[in-house]
């Protein structure tokens, strides 16, 4: 309930940090450009020393910007957000975190939570940032274009999917084989990049579906709250933020990394908040706040040790992969 009543906060925050974050990466972008250096789209960012970390956020901020549309007073901010942030998508050739945008908003069309206005106003973001994606092709360096954004490859997934199901047996459907245990050694990857395999292989087939279905009920619960024309313009927005971060895991490591993670419970909260209030103002039991600060004191006792397990080079994006993978480094009495 708390997070419904400071949904408005929330939005306002995240896109100030939007366009403070893409302000910060063009900045980058101009001082490789006076220098006529190759420009790394990895590396223009302290704290994402991956590129896609910060697409996922991007998607996130995409969705949040909705909440300024309807208000004219704030639909210059609106605009400057989405413009930016389609536009560093585009230089980053975030062709999930695009693809994932689209297929949004599309449903979100069809099932008539977003109007064909917000549709030409996003539009006229998405032609904007083109217009500025073709200044910035022509301002590259000379041999540097980047043909990245138009490949036709899978970037490897294919292969480390297939890879992927051909290691499942019997024990890895049925408990699989633990958290952060997945490794793609061709690429030093810790995940799979496709949520289904990622947790059939670490937690097993019957936690995958039971997680699944508790989705589907999130989802068409909030689908009915929407035909029901009970929803607000944050419940629509909470609505396409989960449907995009899910879309998105089917390609990347959306899941299983701390931010995006945190972003997938609040929509989800949001959402249930919204369609459960009699529910949620009931006082829980106080045996469920014991058990809350087992599983949180356990969590903190688990990542102190993990402190000591850390390897020179992570390896790949995971939020487990600190002290899980790398249990041989672990000196924890010295």
């Amino acid at each position: 309930m708390e997070t419904i009543s400071g949904s408005s906060l929330l939005f306002k925050t995240s896109i100030v940090i939007s366009i403070f974050l893409s302000g910060y990466f063009l900045l980058n972008f101009f001082f490789y450009l006076s220098d006529n250096i190759v420009f790394p789209s990895d590396g223009v960012f302290a704290g994402f020393y991956n590129i896609r970390f910060f697409n996922q956020l991007q998607l996130i901020f995409i969705f949040y910007s909705l909440f300024f549309i309807k208000n004219k007073k704030y639909q210059s901010i609106a605009l400057i957000s989405l413009t930016l942030n389609l536009l560093i998508i585009f230089i980053s050739s975030a062709r999930g975190v695009l693809l994932a945008t689209i297929i949004t908003l599309f449903l979100g069309y069809y099932i008539k939570i977003i109007k064909i206005k917000e549709l030409n106003f996003i539009f006229k973001a998405l032609t904007l940032s083109i217009l500025l994606y073709i200044l910035y092709l022509y301002l590259q360096p000379p041999n540097s274009f980047d043909k990245s954004l138009f490949r036709e490859t899978s970037s490897g997934r294919i292969e480390m999917w297939i890879e992927t199901i051909r290691g499942f047996d019997i024990k890895t459907l049925f408990v699989g084989n633990g958290a952060g245990t997945y490794s793609y050694t061709k690429y030093s990857l810790s995940h799979p990049h496709n949520i289904f395999l990622s947790l059939i292989h670490d937690w097993g087939l019957l936690f995958t579906i039971t997680l699944m279905y508790i989705l589907n009920k999130v989802i068409s619960k909030s689908i009915k709250h929407i035909k029901e024309k009970k929803h607000t313009n944050g419940f629509k927005i909470s609505f396409l933020t989960l449907i995009s971060l899910l879309l998105l895991s089917f390609v990347s490591g959306t899941l299983v990394m701390p931010m995006s993670q945190i972003f997938v419970f609040l929509s989800i909260g949001f959402l249930l908040g919204s369609t459960n209030t009699k529910n949620l103002l009931e006082k829980p039991k106080s045996n469920i706040y014991y058990s809350i600060y087992m599983v949180i004191g356990a969590y903190l006792i688990l990542s102190a040790i993990s402190f000591n397990c850390l390897s020179d080079f992570p390896f790949g994006p995971n939020f487990w992969s600190n002290g899980q993978v790398s249990l041989s480094n672990c000196e924890l009495f010295q």
